[in-house]
């Protein structure tokens, strides 16, 4: 059947100031942790016979910040997001799936100051002699967007910092999908300004599709290993106000230590840095 599991993060809207007051800030958000799958830890006389099957399932361990609210003096800022860690690993034993959907992504608040906003840790693993089979993965994501400035020419757009997205086989492990992988990503985005403040920055985290002394059989592909950063922009102010800078991150396809990597189509790494005007 279908399995969901959330342990999500979601701050509170700030409230409403009153004539010469600033508004309240908006509460941050800290993802929690979901794991799904299979776990054989080692030992004498233990034998890997356990197995987990999922039509579809869904992991969720992203943070949401609340708002700034407004205030006679001003906006307040927004709130800063932490994403979790979600996991469907095969450790040991047997995982079959069908739709497979993974995400730690965060989203800073808006506010005067747009919150910072940090992406977590997604991971699809087979480890430890597990064997892990999907049909198709929609997602392993830890992107990361700032909150926007929203404020008549003061404040900053929130750094938006990606996080870890990763698919691997090790230690033995082998991991299949038989149709197409469309997004790992771990992709940073800038929060943009609204009023004429400045933009955040976008910093890219990590993505890789590896074997570490495993297997990894890609039949249908990768769409997108996107470990790119995205500066924030779209000021509609009246006032100049500065673009955001992007750093990219790193997006690795590997085989090490005797591992192999077998794709029948395409594989795209990317990891590039797109700064505002």
């Amino acid at each position: 059947g279908d399995t969901a599991l959330a342990a999500q993060g979601h701050g509170g809207i700030g409230g409403t100031g009153g004539e010469g007051q600033v508004g309240g800030a908006g509460g941050a958000a800290f993802g929690g942790t979901t794991q799904a799958g299979t776990f054989l830890a080692g030992g004498d006389g233990l034998t890997a016979a356990g197995r987990a099957t999922f039509d579809r399932v869904d992991l969720s361990s992203s943070a949401e910040a609340g708002a700034g609210s407004e205030g006679g003096a001003g906006r307040g800022d927004g709130g800063a997001a932490t994403a979790g860690a979600a996991f469907l690993i095969a450790r040991g034993a047997s995982v079959d799936a069908g739709n497979v959907s993974i995400d730690a992504q965060a989203y800073g608040g808006d506010g005067t100051m747009g919150g910072a906003a940090s992406g977590g840790f997604a991971q699809l693993l087979a480890t430890g002699g597990g064997v892990l089979t999907a049909t198709d993965v929609t997602a392993v994501l830890a992107d990361a967007f700032g909150g926007s400035a929203i404020a008549n020419g003061v404040g900053r757009g929130g750094t938006g910092t990606g996080g870890i997205a990763t698919i691997l086989a090790d230690t033995g492990g082998s991991l299949s999908v038989t149709e197409r992988i469309s997004f790992v990503g771990a992709t940073g985005y800038g929060g943009d300004n609204v009023t004429g403040a400045a933009s955040g920055d976008g910093v890219g985290g990590e993505t890789s599709i590896g074997a570490n002394d495993g297997t990894v059989t890609l039949t249908g592909g990768v769409s997108f290993l996107d470990a790119s950063a995205y500066g924030g922009g779209e000021s509609t102010g009246t006032q100049s106000a500065d673009g955001g800078n992007a750093t990219a991150g790193v997006a690795r396809l590997f085989a090490e230590n005797g591992g192999s990597i077998t794709s029948a189509s395409d594989v795209g790494p990317s990891a590039e840095a797109y700064a505002a005007d």
